[in-house]
């Protein structure tokens, strides 16, 4: 990507699903993974809103606990958290209702409005997180440059279980997909 002052901009996306990335060795293994990178700006914490507030609480507890543990360079990091499938919350759900109050990209054009909202989405969602999830609140407050938060749906509505399977029966609308990498633009000042 080419940005306003001609720099280019690398995007790794280090995907590291499920169980091995709660484990301070894999990050420790996968460290050589950027090493043409000057610095790692941003990290993406991708999590399953749709969790219990228990499960959800003892994932990003111990996920959190495991990359900070490697004493990485993650204090001048700034960190993303991406609630994924909102649409599976209840409709006066905190977190769904948060994240579907601001303008989306391209609703109106104007992408000032946009950035403006997807702060307030942001900042919204980090008092959620502050008193919510306390505990994994101070893990990302004491050890990240930066905080963003965001909600996001692939689909923009529940799936239909039809028949076992599970369907999409209706238009796919997607939610706040993007906020995440363009977070990462605009903190490199490329917007």
């Amino acid at each position: 990507l080419r940005g306003k002052a001609n720099r280019d901009v690398v995007c790794i996306f280090n995907d590291i699903a499920g169980e091995p990335a709660q484990k301070a060795e894999t990050w420790v293994l996968r460290d050589d993974l950027v090493p043409h990178c000057k610095r790692t700006t941003d990290t993406f914490l991708i999590v399953d809103a749709s969790l219990p507030e228990d499960k959800l609480a003892a994932f990003l507890n111990r996920l959190l606990s495991a990359y900070t543990a490697i004493g990485s360079r993650t204090r001048s990091q700034n960190l993303m958290t991406i609630l994924t499938k909102i649409d599976l919350l209840p409709p006066e759900h905190r977190i769904r209702e948060i994240s579907l109050t601001e303008p989306f990209l391209f609703e109106n054009g104007n992408f000032h409005e946009y950035f403006r909202g997807i702060h307030l989405v942001s900042r919204n969602l980090e008092n959620y997180f502050r008193d919510n999830f306390s505990n994994a609140y101070n893990l990302m407050k004491d050890n990240f440059r930066k905080l963003y938060f965001t909600g996001t749906s692939c689909l923009g509505a529940a799936p239909l279980m039809v028949n076992k399977e599970v369907r999409a029966s209706f238009d796919i609308q997607p939610v706040r997909v993007v906020d995440p990498l363009l977070f990462v633009l605009a903190e490199a000042r490329h917007f």
